[in-house]
């Protein structure tokens, strides 16, 4: 028989509720349950959340994020199919949610010494764009090419194949055999040319044909568009690759402000700007 656990009246409450900047309109169900007032509570984090931020390969492999959304957003049910906007905002609110205030710190432009601030986790989400339903462009062919941003899980497969990169380039100097050292050389820009092409042909929602007298053909398949773009000229991707760019900074103004003691004066204080860092190794565990 189970009981009811007399703790109960004592479990977290949301702590504050945001939009993102989706507005859920890529997600079924399986995804994400939008509430009607468009607003996802947000919790603050658990000690066991805290814990699994520590752990190197979940963080690496996205797990860490995954279970922190699931943790802290429960409408959210599959975080690795949000979008990469959607999971910045979330992370932000799920600060916010734990702490109030993100800590900022950068070097002066001016006289590089390093320098620390405080923003409001809810002054930042105040910046957040929208992103549209769909976003359609036509080349020369006479193609609609339809994209939509990166999912989280492109950003976590992204993170993995530059981190092994970056960890293979560093022992390269360790390779004794000059062929050999070549070699790894190659292969690791061999996979980042593959992975690069990997996120150009996610990033491709669909494909119609020019109209004409007959049924419009729409191409979604994944497949069929891969061996598209594998088959067509280089303008084609660089038009794609510049769209989704653009698509993929909507979301927050990550642009905040510090003051540099060292070049301020009572009468002129120095301010320069610097970028909120989102990578939530350093971005939840400094705080």
């Amino acid at each position: 028989m189970t009981t009811q656990n007399p703790l109960q009246g004592f479990f977290r409450e949301p702590k504050l509720w945001t939009n993102i900047p989706s507005q859920g309109r890529y997600y079924n169900d399986d995804v994400l349950v939008m509430p009607e007032n468009g607003e996802l509570a947000v919790f603050a984090m658990t000690a066991k959340d805290e814990l699994l931020l520590r752990n190197p390969d979940a963080l690496l492999n996205g797990e860490a994020v995954i279970s922190l959304i699931k943790s802290c957003v429960p409408d959210v049910k599959d975080p690795a199919k949000l979008l990469q906007n959607d999971v910045d905002v979330l992370l932000i609110a799920i600060h916010g949610a734990t702490n109030e205030t993100i800590e900022v710190s950068a070097k002066c432009t001016k006289c590089k010494e390093p320098n620390t601030g405080l923003i409001r986790a809810e002054d930042l989400l105040t910046t957040m764009q929208i992103i549209e339903n769909e976003y359609k462009f036509t080349i020369e062919t006479g193609l609609e090419v339809t994209v939509r941003p990166y999912t989280f899980a492109s950003a976590i497969e992204s993170g993995l194949v530059q981190f092994r990169n970056t960890q293979n380039l560093t022992h390269l100097g360790d390779i004794e055999d000059d062929i050999e050292r070549i070699k790894a050389f190659s292969n690791s820009i061999r996979d980042m040319a593959a992975l690069e092409f990997n996120l150009l042909c996610d990033s491709i929602a669909s494909i119609k044909l020019p109209k004409t007298d007959d049924e419009e053909i729409i191409v979604s398949d994944r497949a069929h568009i891969r061996e598209y773009l594998e088959n067509c000229e280089k303008e084609v991707g660089k038009k794609v690759l510049a769209e989704v760019t653009e698509i993929n900074k909507l979301g927050l103004d990550k642009k905040s402000k510090l003051q540099c003691e060292n070049c301020s004066t009572d009468e002129e204080p120095f301010f320069y700007e610097t970028l909120v860092e989102l990578n939530p190794i350093n971005f939840f565990t400094a705080s």
